[in-house]
């Protein structure tokens, strides 16, 4: 016995941007702001009122800023560098953000970078030893980061003796 299934012929597809649209708008940041943020620019290019909702809102940046920079409020110039950064995630990669996070000290975001698959760690090294931000310098050596001289020297010439004294203990110790 052959068992006929009847397909409801549609003429074209519902637009299911509507349906996302039907949720609260606290709700949709809430369930964008868990999204790796290429997925948020994704998201945004599917149709242009996602768009505007999404990449061009402060609001959702302003978020992401603080799950993964700051739990303070960002300065305008920090948030708009940052925002600049982020969104062009699909053009730079993860290096390039990844450099960003160094040249900054953004602990959080050369982390999330190195987890996403960044390999530019003996760069990004330097550009953190050069800034004085220790904490990434020491996530960068974690990472496998192995251009100790460059980076103490850089560290040095700009009078952080710390990050020079980290490195040297970390080449003993490794």
């Amino acid at each position: 016995m052959k068992l006929k299934l009847k397909l409801k012929k549609y003429k074209t597809l519902p637009k299911m941007e509507s349906y996302i649209y039907r949720l609260q708008v606290e709700l949709i940041f809430d369930i964008v702001s868990r999204l790796h943020y290429s997925d948020i620019i994704h998201l945004g290019q599917t149709s242009s009122s996602l768009n505007n909702l999404l990449c061009r809102s402060d609001r959702i940046w302003k978020i992401l800023y603080q799950r993964d920079i700051s739990s303070r409020p960002p300065s305008s110039s920090y948030f708009e560098s940052y925002r600049k950064v982020i969104r062009d995630t699909t053009n730079k990669g993860r290096n390039e953000i990844l450099m960003y996070a160094a040249r900054n000290g953004y602990e959080k975001l050369a982390d999330r970078m190195a987890q996403e698959g960044a390999n530019n760690y003996n760069e990004a090294m330097v550009e953190a030893a050069k800034g004085g931000h220790r904490d990434v310098v020491e996530r960068m050596l974690q990472e496998g980061a192995k251009n100790y001289n460059e980076a103490m020297v850089d560290a040095a010439s700009d009078g952080h003796q710390n990050i020079v004294e980290l490195i040297q203990r970390w080449q003993s110790n490794h």
